[in-house]
């Protein structure tokens, strides 16, 4: 699966590819690339490691919702400062779960209504949260730190 990947995307003029597949088959790409197509990760999870492996791309849409805060974890991992880092890396962990458990484009519409941005991402067929769910995610001590954070 990884030589089909590969060569359908060597075959096209592309810039780079996102890799979703999880940090061991993006390794796997890019051993089996050389550096021959730009392999950017999605692991919202891995930045302070990634940075320790010297991977300087990664890419998700939580940090869209929170770039300042993301990117004071590069700093903080780029500084050697690993401790901070893995303290900031795990309040972004556990707003990411906090946004999976409570149905992603939902909580992230409320996510912006808490912070005042007027755009609405529930489309159909995803319904918005409930008024319970609402109150529940805006309690939620994950939804405190990140907003503490921000």
């Amino acid at each position: 699966m990884i030589k089909t990947r590969i060569t359908s995307a060597i075959c096209t003029p592309l810039a780079g590819v996102k890799c979703s597949a999880g940090w061991a088959q993006t390794q796997q790409l890019m051993e089996h690339t050389k550096g021959t197509l730009r392999l950017i990760p999605a692991e919202p999870l891995r930045i302070v490691e990634l940075i320790e492996f010297d991977v300087r791309e990664n890419l998700d849409g939580v940090y869209a919702l929170v770039p300042d805060f993301t990117m004071s974890i590069v700093r903080s991992a780029e500084d050697g400062d690993r401790d901070a880092a893995m303290e900031k890396q795990k309040v972004l962990s556990d707003f990411l779960d906090l946004l999976c458990r409570n149905r992603v484009f939902p909580a992230v519409s409320e996510f912006f209504k808490i912070r005042s941005i007027p755009e609405h991402v529930t489309v159909a067929p995803h319904q918005p949260l409930s008024e319970e769910e609402q109150t529940a995610f805006r309690e939620d001590p994950a939804l405190k730190r990140i907003l503490d954070a921000c």
